[in-house]
């Protein structure tokens, strides 16, 4: 499919958005954390977001529109109800939390008569966390000398894009040219968190980076277009 993105031009104008809402859970006394009944309409995921747009304009039409947002989500709980599911494999069953942070920029600059300058581009990191499968106190994947009660791992994730696209726009002999160059990259990186390695025994660490991915891609193009009778 085609997704057709109208980047944001608007100059002198100040836009602000919030937003913030919740999940109300509705388990009442089945839902259990950590062992002990919750109060009914029990409240999680408590998400919040909140961005800010701004333009400036420049010389002969030119414009820098900049837009900044943040977003954060907690977890959600839903443990499994335990006289259905007494081994409770999961002890902080539910969604993972996340901070993301995002920042996108649109620019036009005249270079005279009808040829422009123009660029557009963004960072965005999104920082997540979730819990693995729970570890019993008697289990042999623990060892209660580190954890004498057991644990639930945590999984990490460090997810990064960055791209910015730059180009001059003209025309000559009745006919539109577009040159561009664009340029971007996207990283995912893992790790665990208060866990342990069992073979390793009281001398394990409690932390560990679980390696990622990344893809960079580099393109650039000649685009001419021309009305036809």
């Amino acid at each position: 499919g085609v997704v057709n993105i109208i980047l944001k031009s608007s100059v002198n104008e100040l836009t602000a958005n919030a937003t913030v809402g919740t999940h109300m859970t509705g388990y009442g006394s089945t839902l259990k954390l950590d062992g002990q009944e919750v109060l009914e309409n029990q409240t999680d995921g408590l998400q919040y977001n909140a961005n800010l747009n701004y333009g400036f304009k420049l010389k002969d039409n030119g414009f820098l529109n900049i837009t900044g947002d943040y977003l954060n989500k907690a977890k959600t709980y839903r443990p499994n109800y335990e006289p259905i599911f007494p081994d409770n494999y999961r002890q902080k069953f539910g969604d993972g939390s996340y901070s993301n942070y995002r920042a996108f920029f649109n620019n036009k600059i005249s270079l005279g008569g009808v040829t422009e300058f123009y660029s557009f581009g963004g960072y965005n990191r999104r920082d997540g966390e979730a819990y693995a499968y729970t570890r019993d106190a008697g289990s042999e994947r623990n060892v209660t000398a580190i954890y004498p009660n057991g644990f639930n791992p945590l999984i990490t994730s460090e997810i990064t894009d960055k791209s910015i696209s730059f180009g001059i726009r003209s025309k000559f002999c009745g006919w539109n040219a577009d040159f561009n160059g664009t340029t971007g990259s996207n990283r995912f990186h893992y790790g665990v968190e208060k866990t342990l390695n069992a073979s390793l025994l009281a001398t394990s660490p409690t932390s560990f980076d679980a390696g990622g991915f990344q893809l960079p891609q580099q393109t650039l193009g000649a685009n001419f277009s021309k009305n036809l009778s």
